[in-house]
């Protein structure tokens, strides 16, 4: 497998640029999705990631909690 290297702080200009005022045609977020995303991001505050970072890494990683978590360990040196 290839690492993920992402530069999360420009990833968190451009999530928080775009993604908060945009809102694509074929798009649906239920109530479900925003909970999941949300209990998943507080395990990964939990863990001890940066609560922006971490908003990121999850949205980047289309609410997948493991790939979130390797892009954040990707990002720690």
């Amino acid at each position: 497998m290839r690492p993920i290297l992402i530069d999360l702080c420009s990833l968190t200009f451009h999530y928080r640029h775009t993604v908060a005022n945009t809102v694509r045609a074929d798009a649906t977020v239920t109530a479900d999705q925003v909970d999941t995303f949300d209990e998943e991001l507080k395990k990964l505050v939990g863990m001890g990631f940066e609560k922006t970072q971490a908003e990121v890494a999850l949205a980047a990683a289309d609410g997948d909690p493991n790939v979130a978590i390797e892009i954040l360990m990707s990002q720690q040196g």
